[in-house]
């Protein structure tokens, strides 16, 4: 897989020039780099949420310990603040999704941390985890080609 270049949205393909699929012919592509970062900020969903519960753990403890006057106190409020709001905004980008299977696909992939073949499971019917994944890019190229604000 290339670092930098385009990608169909239609069968997955990467390729270093911007035109035309050479594999299916198609104009749907996007620069990968745009999908990637916006796929990385929704996959950092679980790790925040674990690194939000060992934040609250700890200031629990600090609190206990009677230390919530010090610098460290308020640098780990802060990051637990900054964990908090990420989470918030990665939710409501997933449940602002009008489309019933599409908002299934974000909650289970991101959410629920399922891999596409999970997706796929849960879906049920005639989704497959490679149609899962093309859905997904699909809508998430449409909603950066619209120029909407996720994160």
């Amino acid at each position: 897989m290339i670092t930098l270049g385009y990608r169909c949205l239609h069968c997955g393909n990467d390729f270093d020039d911007e035109r035309d699929c050479p594999r299916c012919g198609c104009g749907q592509i996007d620069k990968v780099e745009r999908l990637r970062a916006t796929k990385k900020q929704l996959r950092q969903y679980l790790s925040l949420k674990r690194e939000l519960e060992r934040e609250s753990e700890r200031l629990s403890a600090m609190a206990a310990r009677g230390e919530q006057d010090g610098e460290l106190y308020e640098l780990v409020e802060n990051n637990r603040m900054k964990c908090s709001a990420q989470l918030l905004k990665t939710k409501r980008f997933i449940y602002s999704i009008d489309d019933a299977m599409l908002r299934g696909i974000f909650d289970l992939r991101y959410i629920q941390g399922l891999k596409w073949d999970g997706v796929a499971a849960h879906m049920g019917g005639y989704c497959t985890g490679d149609y899962a994944r093309i859905l997904h890019d699909r809508y998430l190229a449409r909603v950066l080609k619209d120029g909407q604000e996720i994160f």
